[in-house]
């Protein structure tokens, strides 16, 4: 896409500037959307790990790349490339399964299923994933991965992790309570169906009540934290919102991108994601 074709559809000046304002605006994502247009590969249709330029795209970059522009209503400048980008990396997995991990097939199946591309072989990748889990403590990779695939293992291993949450006072602790959460419900299961819930939702809900009350102290993933429990939890708070909005914007690079530090020159992929 041409620059003139992205300023077109982002409706922003080249010469606007990000503020604050500009972040809890209806154009608040405008910037990024830029940056990520211009940053994608021409041949695969990718992102490097820094969103400024694309040397060598990955899998990874790939991921962060095209959830980012889902989160904002958009596709891939080149999405033909990117499915055989992802298929071409699959037939890869299945010859040389010794140099993947279980964060390579996870990113794979998500994308895929974001493509709405079929699996050459779920069975390969189902025992991949449990020979993986043989090798180490189970995951929520391990657990997320076994969903995409509707693996009926995937309840179990959901339940195992829940089972091993600590309770504790801190956004650290309300950060795997959503994980697991989540997992648990995309596995069948509902809350009441979980042990210990209650309990556990409770000290999430009490140690978010705490941090909102200190939101120019948290750090760029701690917002991201209190960002999602608020949209999972359905809260109305407008002020909260603006306030989490405008701290976030403090991490907003010049061109568009997010860095997880304050006053960053340029930003990555993977922070951008978070951000947006």
């Amino acid at each position: 896409m041409s620059v003139a074709a992205i300023v077109a559809l982002t409706k922003v000046p080249h010469t606007e500037k990000p503020t604050a304002q500009g972040v809890i605006s209806p154009s608040w994502g405008n910037w990024t959307v830029r940056r990520l247009e211009l940053a994608q590969d021409l041949v695969t249709g990718g992102w490097d790990s820094d969103v400024s330029f694309t040397i060598l795209p990955t899998l990874y970059a790939k991921y962060h790349g095209v959830l980012t522009l889902a989160l904002l209503n958009l596709s891939p400048a080149h999405p033909q490339k990117t499915r055989e980008f992802l298929k071409d990396y699959e037939g890869e997995f299945y010859n040389r399964q010794d140099y993947f991990s279980v964060v390579d097939v996870y990113y794979l199946l998500t994308l895929l299923k974001e493509f709405n591309l079929s699996l050459g072989s779920r069975e390969t990748i189902e025992n991949f994933i449990l020979e993986d889990m043989k090798k180490s403590n189970e995951t929520f990779l391990h657990a997320k991965s076994l969903i995409l695939l509707n693996s009926p293992l995937a309840k179990n291993v959901s339940m195992s992790l829940w089972l091993s949450l600590k309770p504790e006072h801190s956004l650290n602790f309300v950060w795997n309570f959503l994980q697991l959460r989540e997992l648990l419900v995309m596995s069948g299961y509902s809350p009441a169906e979980i042990p210990n819930y209650t309990r556990m939702y409770e000290l999430a809900r009490t140690v978010f009540d705490d941090a909102s009350r200190e939101v120019n102290n948290l750090g760029f993933y701690d917002l991201h934290t209190l960002a999602r429990f608020m949209k999972e939890e359905n809260i109305k708070n407008e002020t909260l919102r603006r306030e989490i909005l405008a701290d976030i914007s403090k991490y907003k690079c010049s061109d568009g991108s997010y860095s997880d530090t304050n006053g960053a020159k340029r930003g990555y992929i993977d922070t951008t994601h978070w951000a947006v």
